[in-house]
């Protein structure tokens, strides 16, 4: 599953100022003095759009043909019913503006997104009225090239009440993503006016590669350390090098509980690397290895597979990215790095071969039935 990308997110508010919560956005509200509110009413402010209906053009025909009746005929009971069809659309543009008056709301996604996974993701919808509640709301969710959604209000936001509406999503390519959502928008109270706030979050994702659900032999491990030596590299062996304070994403079974009792902060073993039944993944996305598309991104999936598997097996030493030095992996911030990486990964001329001092390097290369095949370096 892809992160957002780290930079700060910007938001397009519904003047068209930007600002810099990220997240989270308000529709514009009108001035305070109540000139500014009827104004409001027959020129919405900037970004916001006030749009009949097919029952509202309805209305409009009808309340044209009842004022060409009326000034034909002179009747009094006609240019009555004409104002009453004119207050009715004055009500409506009030009860629509009220409807939408300190709501604000904030998109909340998840840390990861991946290929091929359901993402479920949230808006945080508020209402700040004192005496009156919020309904018939819906927002509107683009993410890239595919076909919008809408998200609906299914029940009403009670004054000074909150609501989580949910929603989900799935993206079919891996890289950088975009998600927009824009709202909210109703037809409140009589459905002869849709009025959009102009209003919307913009946000790049980063998606991870596809998981790749067909198994795969891993390559038998050689042993990289003389016998009877002890490495002084940390890794998953059996004989301990030091003592530290415990990091996030540490495995709990390695937590040593006695000295963490003794100091009364969490302390973890640290062990030394025996040279057996660790890894490092090679990660070469030339051009003359993976010269088919389709191919490369199958090569991408696996090795994003791999590393996931061979980390929660605690036997992922680190990975070497094309022709960049070695990367030790000793926590999840350090997967998720390299997943990082491999959803930004573009293949490029020439290959590397490169040399590992300590554990043992797999490789990854085309094989002739046009799969990916691992092999151990000599």
């Amino acid at each position: 599953m892809a992160r957002p990308d780290s930079k700060r997110r910007k938001q397009l508010s519904a003047s068209g100022t930007r600002t810099d919560t990220g997240q989270s956005a308000q529709p514009e509200q009108p001035g305070r003095s109540w000139w500014r509110r009827i104004l409001g009413l027959i020129i919405p402010p900037k970004g916001q759009r006030n749009r009949p209906t097919i029952s509202g053009w309805l209305l409009i025909l009808v309340a044209v043909g009842i004022g060409v009746a009326a000034y034909n005929t002179g009747s009094n009971i006609l240019f009555l019913v004409l104002s009453f069809v004119f207050s009715l659309l004055i009500v409506n543009g009030i009860l629509a503006m009220v409807n939408f008056q300190k709501l604000s709301w904030e998109l909340r996604l998840p840390s990861e997104f991946r290929v091929g996974e359901r993402v479920s993701a949230g808006l945080f919808v508020r209402n700040g009225k004192r005496f009156y509640s919020t309904r018939a709301v819906w927002f509107v969710v683009r993410i890239g090239n595919q076909k919008p959604t809408r998200i609906f209000l299914q029940d009403r936001i009670g004054s000074g009440d909150s609501v989580l509406v949910p929603f989900s999503f799935m993206v079919d390519k891996r890289g950088m993503e975009q998600i927009r959502i824009e709202g909210p928008e109703s037809t409140y109270p009589f459905g002869f006016l849709r009025k959009q706030t102009g209003s919307f979050v913009e946000m790049e994702i980063l998606i991870w590669p596809k998981l790749d659900p067909r198994p795969f032999r891993i390559p038998a491990p050689r042993r990289t350390s003389r016998v009877g030596e002890v490495s002084r590299r940390t890794g998953s062996g059996t004989d301990l090098l030091h003592l530290r304070e415990y990091q996030k994403g540490d495995p709990l079974r390695s937590i040593h509980w006695k000295a963490t009792a003794r100091t009364g902060q969490l302390v973890v073993r640290q062990l030394a690397d025996e040279g057996t039944g660790s890894y490092v993944l090679h990660i070469d996305c030339s051009e003359t290895l993976w010269s088919d598309e389709e191919l490369f991104e199958d090569f991408l999936s696996r090795a994003s597979t791999l590393a996931g598997s061979l980390f929660t097996q605690n036997r992922l030493s680190g990975y070497l990215f094309n022709r960049e030095e070695f990367c030790q992996v000793r926590h999840l911030s350090s997967l998720n790095e390299l997943n990082d990486r491999l959803a930004r990964a573009v293949r490029h001329p020439g290959r590397v071969r490169p040399v590992v001092q300590h554990g043992n390097l797999v490789r990854f290369y085309p094989t002739e039935s046009g799969g990916v095949g691992l092999e151990l370096a000599q």
